[in-house]
């Protein structure tokens, strides 16, 4: 089927600017240090991967599905591509943009810029912010035709053929139906239906850009700061022989071992999955390396050989929080106990190096629960069940989740609706709980961090000095190639 429509795809993968100051920037660098240290001497020298362009895995999968139904598709990345922006959104019928909640202010400007150029082309957003909030994304941007909730493929595509006619389509949002409770229906592909990302999409060389890949889609945990659960609704899990062309592809343009991250919500969660993606790759002459995300309450000695059968190098595991109670109360079925026991599987059973993720802020948060997770951490680092801890630490509110959408339910008050504050790897909280106030909770953020890198630089028996010395070392060797990529990933 041929449809005489055309779409330009509007990539925004960016890194913000982050609200620091002299202190909170030097400690930021000081992690960043860290973590790329810990890689180097892990064998994964990860910066050259890390400074590569990024671009956003479902729009490459919504123009696929787009082609696959006859519409002829174009993609753009702000800002590398900018220069070619209007003249590509001349001839086009549809402009597709994305954004999570931080980066949407840098988004919105386009939307604008699309209808200055082409005052005819009808925009769409879609995404975790599109989602939360479509009708007050509606109201406040006039150059805005429609939003789309929950997965963009169906949706979009139905749009088009409707020439406009939306109002009963699952998952379109218009000015004309808006009234209506945002939950409504969405529509959502079946596993079969989920397409590979187009990578023919991304302009310039492949070798540029920092791939990922999704077996899943969704997560089965509904846990109350975390909008996976909430926008992907059910999980579905792609036929492996569809994964297995993404990854001979992926693997056709970088070298043998090349270090590929998968973006499942939990890479583990379904063992016969595992087994299957062992014998493909296998079957396949896969030569791939991973790293994933995980939770405790998928990990056992079956799993952890699995994993390290097929080569996954690095897995991130989500604490959160030290407190069992404070995950009781964020809807995190979890306890630091299952934690530790898991770690002490994946130690026994494999060579993964395992980080950390902290989310401090969680209502309930005291001084007290701060210096409990740091000592936590101490154990965790001694015992070397812990490479690292990653560098994102702060709780954010984020729209679309029960603890913004209900936020004074769990006692948090909401200080800030500037957006672009709604970034982990930052200091500065956009809210406040019972326990603690914007300031305090800033501080003792800053002062987990400063324990936390404390006792990484022990562990590794470095100084903070020697630690920003190797890191600029790692950054002067890529830097050639690669320096108009870093600059231009940063506004």
């Amino acid at each position: 089927m041929s449809v005489n429509k055309k779409v330009l795809l509007v990539d925004c993968p960016v890194a913000p600017k982050l609200l620091y100051d002299d202190r909170t920037k030097e400690i930021m660098y000081v992690k960043k240090a860290i973590e790329f240290y810990l890689d180097f001497r892990g064998g994964r020298n990860m910066l050259e991967r890390k400074i590569k362009k990024s671009y956003t895995l479902g729009l490459l999968t919504i123009g696929a599905y787009l082609k696959e139904h006859g519409i002829e598709v174009e993609y753009i990345s702000f800002p590398f591509d900018y220069g070619r922006f209007e003249d590509l959104l001349k001839n086009k019928d549809y402009a597709l943009f994305t954004a999570m909640t931080p980066i949407y202010p840098y988004v919105r400007p386009l939307i604008q810029k699309a209808k200055e150029f082409n005052p005819g082309i009808t925009t769409i957003f879609g995404g975790y912010h599109a989602t939360a909030l479509p009708a007050q994304i509606l109201v406040e941007e006039p150059a805005l035709d429609y939003v789309i909730v929950g997965e963009g493929e169906k949706p979009t595509l139905n749009l088009i053929l409707s020439s406009g006619e939306s109002d009963d389509l699952p998952g379109v949002i218009s000015r004309s139906n808006m009234s209506k409770n945002r939950f409504k229906k969405f529509d959502l592909l079946t596993a079969d239906e989920i397409p590979n990302a187009d990578y023919s999409l991304l302009p310039g060389d492949k070798f540029e850009y920092r791939f990922n890949i999704q077996n899943t889609r969704g997560c089965p945990e509904r846990c109350l700061y975390c909008q996976n659960g909430f926008f992907w609704k059910k999980v579905r899990t792609r036929p492996i022989d569809k994964i297995v062309k993404e990854l001979l592809e992926i693997q056709s343009i970088f070298q043998p071992n090349f270090e590929l991250h998968i973006t499942d919500n939990i890479f583990t969660l379904d063992r016969k999955f595992l087994n299957d993606f062992k014998n493909a790759y296998y079957d396949n002459g896969v030569k791939l390396n991973f790293s994933c995300d995980i939770k405790a309450e998928y990990i056992d000695e079956e799993v952890v050989k699995l994993m390290d059968v097929i080569n996954v190098k690095k897995a991130w595991m989500g604490f959160e929080d030290s407190s069992d109670l404070i995950l009781v109360d964020s809807g995190r079925k979890n306890s630091f106990e299952n934690n530790t026991k898991a770690l002490k599987i994946i130690k026994e059973h494999s060579d993964i190096k395992v980080q950390g993720y902290w989310m401090l802020g969680l209502p309930g948060t005291t001084a007290e629960s701060i210096q409990y997770n740091i000592d936590c951490i101490k154990y965790l680092l001694d015992e070397g069940l812990l490479e690292g801890i990653s560098s994102d630490s702060l709780f954010v509110p984020l729209p679309g989740t029960p603890m913004y959408d209900m936020a004074t339910l769990y006692g948090i008050k909401i200080l800030d609706n500037d957006w672009l504050n709604y970034h982990r790897s930052q200091f500065f909280p956009v809210f406040e709980t019972e326990q603690l106030s914007r300031t305090d909770l800033r501080d003792l953020l800053i002062y987990f961090e400063e324990e936390v890198i404390t006792l990484q630089l022990k562990k590794y028996n470095m100084s903070r000095k020697d630690i920003i010395a190797h890191y600029e070392s790692l950054l002067s060797k890529v830097l050639d190639d690669e320096s108009v990529i870093l600059e231009k990933r940063i506004f």
